[in-house]
């Protein structure tokens, strides 16, 4: 098997385990109505979407253009950028309960 293919398997588990998770937590968080659920939640489901892009991004970052010769590499910064202002939004916004 391929290192891709391996990556591929890898974030495909990760992505069903990452869904059942996420809606396991929103669910228990709307019984519970615990924030701490609901922020888990969350960040779950921030690690889903991420790697939904990581496996976009894996199939997308070897191709060449006129522009990027050596390949769209750099779309992997993009996404981590991305998540780091998810979760800075996501903590900001219940920052409130640690006080």
């Amino acid at each position: 098997m391929s290192q891709k293919r391996r990556e591929r398997k890898g974030l495909l588990i990760g992505i069903v385990i990452n869904l059942i998770m996420g809606v396991a937590g929103v669910w228990v968080y709307e019984l519970t109505k615990i924030q701490a659920l609901f922020v888990d939640a969350y960040f779950t489901i921030i690690a889903l979407v991420s790697g939904v892009a990581a496996i976009i991004i894996s199939r997308v970052s070897p191709r060449k253009t006129k522009r990027f010769p050596q390949g769209l590499f750099f779309s992997r910064t993009f996404v981590c950028s991305a998540e780091i202002l998810i979760v800075n939004c996501v903590i900001s916004k219940f920052s409130h309960i640690c006080h």
